[in-house]
Order: structure tokens, then sequence, then C-alpha cells
């Protein structure tokens, strides 16, 4: 499979290519993967997008139901770590979210926070049409989309929450995966993408890799 995933500030989204549909095809279908999430208590249901909001309960849900809940208890509510993730102003590595509460309440980082809606979209996958082909979502091809706007320490540690513990990869197995890191703004994807090395990918090679080559699933800034 070919994968893409937009880490949005209040919308995330992952697309994909079956490559047995390419075959012979300039143009392929791309697929963009419902993702099954908490909405209310007790029921979960697919939803296009994955709403880019943490709760802090038990379990920390991430997508609709977080939002709704934060709308609630706005000091329990992370969001917008994407926005955090870029500013130079601010430890990006540090404990600063939820923004909203006492110093005290701050219990994740937006590097964190990121990787825990990488790893939402890895659970939802593996247990649907990863089980279902037996495609791990950690052996696939991936995209990770990111700003032009991204300095090179948003970049890497875009890189730092896809490589961490329990995000794109399982901490029990040992992926082989190969990801992409690529820059794009609102007109267009640029051709300076980042390629990471297999394995444990604990590191970025940045290279020039044609962007049209790069699924393109929309802008959320």
């Amino acid at each position: 499979m070919k994968i893409g995933i937009d880490l949005g500030t209040t919308n995330s989204a992952l697309a994909y290519i079956d490559e047995r549909e390419a075959e012979d095809r300039d143009f392929p279908p791309i697929h963009i993967f419902e993702t099954p999430q908490l909405v209310a208590p007790g029921r979960t249901e697919p939803r296009r997008t994955l709403p880019s909001f943490l709760f802090l309960e038990d379990g920390q849900p991430v997508g609709v139901y977080a939002r709704e809940q934060g709308a609630l208890v706005p000091t329990k509510l992370v969001h917008s770590a994407k926005s955090w993730l870029s500013n130079p102003a601010v430890d990006r590595t540090a404990k600063i979210l939820p923004w909203d509460s006492p110093e005290t309440g701050r219990v994740l980082s937006p590097v964190e926070v990121s990787a825990r809606y990488l790893a939402a979209f890895r659970e939802a996958w593996d247990a649907g049409v990863g089980k279902a082909r037996q495609l791990p979502l950690a052996d696939q091809d991936i995209v990770l989309t990111v700003p032009a706007s991204f300095d090179e320490e948003a970049r890497e540690l875009t890189v730092m929450a896809a490589t961490g513990e329990n995000s794109l990869h399982d901490k029990n197995r040992e992926p082989t995966l190969t990801s992409r890191l690529c820059r794009r703004s609102r007109t267009q994807c640029e051709p300076r993408c980042g390629a990471t090395l297999p394995g444990r990918l604990q590191r970025i090679k940045l290279g020039a890799i044609p962007c049209q080559d790069s699924l393109k699933i929309g802008y959320d800034g």
C-alpha cells in the first residue's frame, strides 16, 4: 500500500492507494480511510477524518469524543499540537499541553500528542484493512505531509513523533516501514521531501522526491 497521512491542526486524515489498482494506471484511485473512533461513551464509529484533539481522561481518547468532551472541560483538552510543534518560542519537546490548564496540569509535549494521533491511525488500520489483508501499517510505504512553513526543527520533531515507541510502529514488533516526509503549501506539494531509512525510523535523510508521487489529501493549516 501507498499511504499518506496528514497531521492537521484541527483534523487529521489517512488516504491510501492499493497497489493492485495501480497496475497499468497513471492515476489510480485514492481511498480515504474511515478511521473508527470514539464518538460517545461506549460508541465507536468510522469517520473520514480524525479530529486532532486528545482528552485527558482514562484511556486518553482522541478524535470526535475528545473534541466534544473538551468543549465541556477545556482544561483537559489537548489541541493545536501542530501549531505548538512549529512554535519556536517554546520548548517543543517539553510537557506544555494542554496549554489551557494550570502549569501542574500540563502533562504532554506536542511531539507526544502527535505520536498519539499517529498511533490512533495505526491501531485503527491494523484492526481493519491491515488485519483483513495482512498489511500492518508499519510495513507500508508512508508519506507524512507537513506545511512548507515548518522549520527544520519542526520537521525533525514530526519524524520523532513517527519514530517513537508505539506510534507508527508497534513496540512489540520490528517494522520494515519506510516513510517520507513531504512539505506542502496551500497550493502545491513542493519537490523537497525527506526519506527516512528502513527499520525503526531513527533518522531522516532529506532528498529530492517528486511530490506528484505523494498522496495529497487536503490542506488543514
